[in-house]
């Protein structure tokens, strides 16, 4: 099983509970980062810089280069630093969970990060498995962000089958009408993470955001 299956699986895995619990937390989660689009309007490069500054700290630079690119087709910000962990997928696409030392990073509270929706709504991410590498040599994490991220038949059908899954581990119910309804549950619960799509890439790491660009 790859990394954004057993992503997938523990998100799916508490999202259920919540929902077994009667509360609500995920579609408030899911409604305060919608939020954050509009309070952080015109200011995703910003946080993006801050994000990258705080990477090169931890990394231990005292000089760093961003890269930032933009064509018809995407926006691309490219940082040297620290690369994306395996808790990092879950940090930015939770709300005030962040991985960071707030004594020591600008952007501890990955709210800001989130600003990127604002100008695409498919975000994606690469990362290099080292601080001193290319990810062109040594790819790490690889994921795009979503708020729609089951849009895509093939990962409903994927998020249906887990939630199958553990119905049946608990010895649950699993007719449809209680899968689908709980499968509306975990889509609400957006932003989300998919597999990336974007083939060329070169720097250390990266961020990539796609159209829709006519806001910018």
């Amino acid at each position: 099983m790859n990394d954004l299956m057993v992503l997938w699986r523990k998100r799916i895995l508490a999202i259920l509970g919540i929902v077994r619990a009667g509360e609500k937390e995920h579609r408030e989660i899911a409604n305060m980062a919608a939020q954050v689009g509009t309070d952080y309007h015109g200011r995703f490069i910003v946080e993006l810089l801050q994000n990258a500054s705080d990477q090169a700290c931890e990394a231990g630079l005292a000089e760093s280069t961003v890269t930032i690119i933009r064509t018809p087709e995407v926006v691309a910000v490219a940082n040297e630093g620290a690369p994306f962990t395996e808790d990092g997928p879950r940090s930015i696409t939770s709300l005030a969970l962040s991985t960071k030392n707030p004594q020591d990073a600008i952007g501890n509270k990955v709210i800001g990060f989130k600003s990127v929706f604002q100008v695409s709504e498919n975000p994606e991410v690469y990362s290099t498995s080292t601080p001193d590498a290319s990810f062109l040599d040594s790819p790490g994490l690889m994921f795009k962000m979503s708020l729609a991220p089951f849009e895509d038949e093939h990962d409903a059908t994927t998020a249906r089958a887990m939630i199958e899954e553990q119905l049946r581990t608990n010895t649950q119910a699993c007719d449809a009408g209680t899968v689908e309804s709980l499968f509306a549950e975990v889509a609400a619960a957006a932003p989300s993470t998919k597999n990336c799509g974007l083939h060329h890439r070169a720097g250390r790491s990266a961020f990539a955001l796609r159209p829709p660009l006519t806001r910018l």
